[in-house]
């Protein structure tokens, strides 16, 4: 993961339009039992299309709250060499990075809005884009996140304004993040390719186990997560000889348009295929992602 988004300040943000965000219950506050019943109180909730993908023509608004709170509101993405990492998204997606903060940190935008962010690898090993998880209380989710087995990494800190960081590893040892918004709510949420579109998850039943406790989250039949009635995010199996295709088991999409003609343009940028029939390739600094219409 990146040194974190503990070095976003609130004078470089760019807070994205209200119109454009999810905004929905605090979900980490829930109980499993309570969680299955809330779909049917309060009015529809803001849900993310059945791919696992987040839906802006579905959008329910409510005050204080930007997404649901258990869903992907933030990326990041360290490696190596975060300046030509951002190159090569600059050049296949058409975002705007900034210069690199006093801690390396790049903020990524597209018309306007930020979308995501490179900065130094803080992890040795292979790259991988790290998904940070909205929490209206990261304290709170940060004990509900050990008490269900998981490992506090980073603890809670405030990030300016702009909202309090965490890191944190599941039982499996891997990293995820989490994000409390105050002045900073995240990747911009649209249908435009360039765009956040989600994540896929791959897991066994230890994982299926800590996040039914962490969060309430449920794992159909038919690759869906879902917490009180709501997708929010895909997965998959893990493979049963243990071993992975990927550097992290959160593989996140990415709006593509065209995908064959956003693939065969990253394939010119130095991008490696790994599953041309689901849109899945690595980008020259060997982290993964998905393309998505």
């Amino acid at each position: 993961m990146v040194g974190s988004l503990q070095n976003l300040t609130s004078t470089s943000i760019l807070v994205p339009s209200a119109s454009t965000l999810i905004l929905v219950f605090d979900l980490w506050s829930l109980d499993a039992h309570t969680c299955q019943h809330l779909a049917a109180v309060g009015g529809r909730l803001a849900r993310i299309d059945p791919r696992g993908e987040f839906d802006d023509r579905s959008t329910t608004m409510s005050a204080g709250h930007e997404r649901p709170a258990g869903s992907a509101c933030w990326i990041d993405l360290g490696t190596a060499d975060p300046a030509q990492t951002s190159r090569f998204y600059e050049a296949l997606f058409g975002w705007n990075v900034a210069s690199a903060d006093a801690d390396g940190y790049r903020l990524a935008s597209l018309e306007d809005h930020l979308v995501a962010a490179f900065g130094p690898a803080a992890d040795p090993g292979a790259p991988y884009w790290t998904v940070y998880l909205h929490t209206d209380d990261a304290h709170a989710t940060a004990r509900s996140i050990v008490g269900a087995g998981g490992t506090i990494v980073t603890s809670p800190a405030r990030v300016g304004d702009s909202g309090v960081a965490a890191t944190a590893q599941d039982p499996n040892g891997a990293t995820f993040a989490l994000w409390q918004p105050t002045g900073h709510h995240g990747s911009w949420v649209s249908k435009r390719p360039g765009t956040f579109a989600g994540f896929e998850l791959t897991v066994d039943t230890t994982i299926k186990r800590f996040w039914y406790a962490a969060a309430g989250w449920t794992f159909d039949d038919s690759g869906f997560i879902n917490c009180c009635g709501a997708v929010v995010g895909t997965w998959r199996p893990s493979a049963l000889n243990g071993e992975s295709t990927f550097s992290s088991p959160w593989l996140i999409s990415l709006r593509a348009g065209n995908v064959s003609e956003r693939m065969a343009h990253a394939i010119t940028l130095g991008a490696n295929v790994i599953d041309a029939d689901r849109g899945v390739l690595r980008d020259p600094a060997g982290a993964a992602i998905r393309l998505v219409a």
